[in-house]
């Protein structure tokens, strides 16, 4: 259905990029209109109306997600840095999880050796017996330490406990390992290194969240003390933006009269990473990861983006007919990449970065729960929509579903290639977007030949929001996609609830409507 089919071969970047070309003034032209002209995509959208629309029947049920090739894909041992838009960017081979041993829970039995317990011990990080540790062995050795060699190791060596959230075990290798620890050991780790222990895909959600909010406090106590004992207006102004940056982070959790929020994952180094739950990501039935594109920093965007995906959680359980029904949903504002400004759009670079992480973060939600996991859809927009294509066509991540909106298009050439159902791929085009259809990435998802289903977003008669007889609004331009009371927004919630979606109608030139 989905599965990646024999000798399918991935398009290179180079192959679609020539290179390392120049944007053309017309592309980046409509890159800069789409984010600048039209608007960002902002909290508060059409106001909703005032009844809810009666709860969608559920039909039968869908085929299973693609599941990944078996081959894993093993880290290059040293990789130089790419460059985008004079920014330091990480490939995506330095990123790869080295794959699991035949057994994972050997990593939490193996004793380390002496040598390291030392290096470690003593906070030497930079050691290079340390750094060419496989992630899954430094793993083992750290329960080891106790609470005050862990914190020194944090303090003297960030790098060390960096690099290995860079590039991590397997989900499935972090959860048995956690599974084998001793509860005292879990807590000293907890405890010494949140910033570590929130960040590991697999590990249960209240384990991350608590541990995410503690880094959270200990960075600004950190920052606030350090201001105080800190002269120089640079070193002031630096200080302030990672201020700003947590600020940020607090104020996305706040739920309002919403659902509990939780802090799935949160890199508090500028320019910062984050992902924000909103519902009962360890129990729901559905779960959305819901990705942002170019210009969705942590610091500025954070919040609106968490709005974003609240407004779909809540939208979606309206749909199910209520808190509880039909095992509820969870949505994730999936910030877990360095998201493109105008210097970067115009390379792949970032887009290979965040398809790696998101790869990952995909593996930590079926990893939380491998006996019933949930049935995960990812809805990504504009330049997110490249790095789901590239992360959801590696082999390493499936999905049930994709929903790709204000897409630049990327390196996939059909559904075929998609660890995804192939009639689960759908894809939404407003009118007046100068994003789509522009294929600036490689293939147009929007094209007939790729084979995604095509959705509608202009609207069933109401000018705006919802009208008295359940008409809704369309969409026009680059933004508006997640606007509530839009076509375009009521089938993202279906399709995140494996529902029937309104079909796409395309005008011709004299503006006559017809099927797609």
């Amino acid at each position: 259905m989905g599965a990646r089919r024999p000798g399918a071969r991935r398009i290179p970047a180079s192959a679609l990029l020539g290179g390392s070309p120049p944007v053309s003034a017309r592309v980046l032209a409509l890159l800069i209109t789409a984010a600048l002209a039209v608007g960002l995509v902002g909290a508060v959208g059409v106001p909703p109306a005032a009844a809810s629309p009666p709860a969608a029947s559920p039909p039968a049920a869908s085929p299973p997600a693609a599941s990944p090739p078996a081959a894993a894909t093993t880290a290059a041992a040293t990789t130089a840095a790419a460059t985008a838009g004079g920014a330091h960017v990480v490939p995506a081979s330095a990123l790869l999880a080295v794959p699991d041993a035949a057994d994972p829970t050997l990593a939490a039995r193996t004793p380390p050796s002496p040598r390291v317990l030392e290096l470690l011990r003593h906070g030497r990080g930079s050691d290079p017996a340390l750094r060419g540790m496989p992630p899954v062995a430094l793993l083992a050795a750290l329960p080891a330490l106790d609470d005050a060699e862990l914190r020194r190791l944090a303090r003297t060596t960030p790098d060390l406990l960096h690099d290995l959230v860079r590039l991590p075990p397997t989900a499935s290798t972090v959860r048995a390992w956690w599974d084998a620890l001793a509860p005292d050991d879990r807590d000293g780790l907890a405890a010494a290194v949140p910033e570590l222990v929130g960040n590991l895909e697999g590990l249960p959600v209240d384990v991350r969240d608590a541990a995410n909010r503690r880094h959270l406090a200990e960075r600004g106590r950190h920052l606030h003390a350090t201001a105080r004992s800190t002269p120089g207006r640079g070193a002031q102004q630096a200080i302030g933006r990672d201020l700003r940056l947590l600020a940020e982070v607090r104020a996305a959790l706040e739920p309002g009269a919403g659902p509990d929020r939780a802090l799935l994952a949160l890199d508090t180094r500028w320019p910062g990473r984050a992902a924000v739950v909103t519902g009962d990501l360890q129990a729901a039935a559905y779960v959305d990861v819901v990705v942002p594109g170019m210009l969705y920093g942590v610091s500025e965007r954070l919040v609106d983006w968490t709005e974003v995906a609240a407004r779909l959680q809540d939208q979606q359980t309206r749909l199910l007919g209520g808190p509880g029904r039909a095992g509820g949903v969870a949505t994730i504002a999936w910030l877990g990449y360095r998201t493109p400004d105008l210097t970067g759009i115009g390379s792949l670079a970032l887009a290979e970065e965040g398809a790696v992480r998101l790869e990952a973060a995909i593996q930590g939600i079926r990893g939380m729960r491998p006996d019933a996991p949930p049935h995960v859809t990812v809805i990504a927009h504009s330049y997110g929509s490249t790095a789901a294509l590239i992360a959801l066509s590696s082999g390493r991540a499936s999905a049930d579903a994709l929903a790709l909106v204000g897409s630049p298009g990327g390196v996939v050439r059909d559904v075929s290639e998609l660890s995804v159902p192939a009639d689960r791929v759908y894809v939404g085009e407003a009118p007046w977007d100068p994003v789509v259809g522009s294929s600036w990435f490689g293939t147009d998802p929007g094209s007939p030949g790729f084979g995604a289903r095509p959705f509608g977003v202009r609207g069933t008669g109401a000018a705006s929001g919802v009208s008295a007889d359940g008409a809704l609004a369309g969409v026009a331009g680059h933004n508006g996609y997640f606007d509530r009371g839009t076509e375009s927004f009521r089938n993202l919630a279906l399709i995140g609830i494996d529902r029937p979606v309104l079909d796409a109608v395309a005008t011709d030139a004299s503006g006559r409507e017809g099927p797609r």
